[in-house]
């Protein structure tokens, strides 16, 4: 547990993989430690959570959530909330998109937007048996009625919010000992219509939803971190790491000369340039991340709107390429108006463009994007956690890294649900094999010749096993290297060791 301080009142994050950090938990945590409470994260099982609040100190369990685990905790919390009075909230992605998940049993509020300064003042509000029906940005359950408050405006100096929460993470996966996860800025300047920004623009009711730490600000809190830990990589969240030219030219400069750690960012592929390549590479960028999405262009600016030519991905990503900047591309299936054939011709342009590892999603949106809403999917579609009876692999990987068996059940699963995302069995089931073998095929392309005879085989595990095991090597050794093979195997031994000695990810919180 972190950040014990004088109030009375706890506030618990709960999660269901606590190895991989997630920004906007650390950030929720270090704003109300900052104000004194007490915070820390805890397994999403239920007889992790039934230990903990067996002292009956009085918490505040928070739920932060993409649509993936959103049914989970839903069903988590309502057989919680069945023999604890325990106050709780949901917030993250979903919740901002659908925050009618306020009426399910059990579910007290739901945040829409930012987070931070709204749960303080709810664990300040409950503390002090105050009023917390009128707290803007929480959708509140009281008394029989649904309070459905407006939100307050959004952050405007991101400075001015502490430094992420570090510490409330202490269980990391092996493969994250000395990777740090960071972030600059916060929303887009592009308003694409299946992005969960487009549904931030929607709440605030504004198209200005980007800002930007100062570079000093950044490089200050990377200062903080090196104090107390190793890194060795970096990874930056932005939305769009290159926007803003002229802090781009800053940030190559400062962080360069003071810092020159290996880092990797996201970028738009048609904003790279000779001078941004240049300047990613002065500051030491080993690798960065960008949405190819489909090997149609047709789909990818009347669909999607991407706007985003074919050209301009081949020949900025040979500017990439010739000056050592590894890539990854974000790929997508199953887009309403594709085909079989546009998925191949995916797979094509990713090769051309001689890609380190292409990651590939089916199709999901959130509910209340212009997409979902013009397209008349408005309740969403998207893949969500499901129990499944094949677990030995499951739980092997689970000896070693929770993280990693988290991956390999998202593999497994985030093809085969959404259910709506391919019409009939037989294109469900080169859907499901072509999401499992794309990234590899990319990798090896002299499998693309049989690609079509090998979806169309049935459901195969083999496939599965491959596409882990592809991901994982291209992630520690390609994307975001650290060490060598035998560095890996010494980190998974000791964390399958801290795993079994106290079990902190089962029994007590952290």
């Amino acid at each position: 547990m972190t950040g014990i301080g004088n109030k009375n009142m706890r506030i618990l994050f709960v999660l269901k993989e606590v190895e991989d950090e997630q920004l906007g938990i650390m950030y929720l945590a270090s704003v109300l430690k900052s104000r004194g409470y007490e915070t820390g994260l805890i397994k999403a099982d239920y007889d992790a959570i039934f230990t903990k609040l067996q002292d009956n100190t009085p918490t505040i369990l928070a739920y932060s959530t993409l649509g993936y685990y959103c049914n989970y905790y839903l069903e988590l919390n309502k057989k919680i909330k069945k023999i604890f009075k325990v106050f709780s909230v949901f917030g993250g992605p979903y919740p901002t998109s659908d925050p009618g998940i306020v009426e399910n049993d059990g579910v007290d509020a739901v945040c829409i937007g930012e987070g931070e300064y709204p749960l303080l003042e709810l664990a300040e509000n409950l503390e002090n048996g105050r009023d917390i029906s009128g707290i803007k940005n929480l959708w509140v359950r009281s008394g029989g009625r649904i309070y459905k408050n407006t939100p307050r405006p959004l952050i405007d100096d991101l400075n001015e919010l502490p430094f992420p929460d570090r510490d409330i993470f202490s269980l990391k996966s092996p493969f994250f000992t000395d990777r740090v996860s960071m972030i600059t800025s916060r929303g887009c300047l592009y308003n694409c219509p299946y992005c969960q920004n487009n549904i931030v623009r929607r709440v605030y009711g504004t198209d200005n939803i980007y800002r930007r730490r100062s570079v000093d600000n950044v490089l200050k809190e990377i200062a903080s971190i090196r104090k107390k830990q190793e890194v060795n990589f970096i990874l930056f969240y932005d939305d769009i790491f290159i926007l803003m030219p002229d802090w781009l030219r800053e940030f190559s400069y400062k962080y360069g000369e003071n810092v020159n750690i290996p880092f990797s960012c996201y970028v738009r592929i048609n904003l790279v340039n000779a001078e941004v390549v240049s300047l990613l590479k002065k500051a030491n960028c080993h690798s960065v991340s960008f949405g190819l999405e489909t090997g149609s262009e047709r789909i990818r600016n009347s669909v999607l709107s991407r706007n985003i030519s074919q050209q301009e991905i081949i020949s900025n990503a040979r500017l990439l390429r010739e000056k050592g900047i590894r890539m990854r591309t974000t790929n997508i299936i199953g887009i309403p108006g594709s085909s079989m054939d546009s998925d191949i011709e995916t797979l094509k342009l990713n090769i051309k463009c001689r890609v380190d590892f292409a990651k590939v999603s089916v199709f999901s949106i959130y509910p209340k994007t212009d997409f979902s809403i013009s397209s008349g999917m408005s309740r969403g579609n998207f893949a969500e956690y499901r129990d499944t009876p094949d677990t030995q692999v499951i739980d092997l990987l689970g000896k070693y890294s929770i993280s990693a068996s988290g991956h390999f059940k998202r593999i497994i699963q985030s093809a085969v649900n959404p259910e709506n995302a391919f019409k009939g069995r037989s294109e469900r089931v080169k859907g499901i094999n072509l999401h499992r073998l794309f990234g590899i095929t990319v990798g090896f392309p002299f499998i693309l010749p049989f690609v079509r005879f090998l979806v169309s085989l049935p459901d195969n595990k083999l496939f599965v096993y491959l596409s882990f095991l592809w991901s994982n090597y291209c992630s520690y050794f390609r994307l975001y290297p650290t060490c060598g093979w035998l560095g890996l195997f010494r980190r998974v031994s000791r964390h399958r060791k801290a795993i079994s000695a106290d079990k902190q990810y089962r029994s007590k919180g952290q």
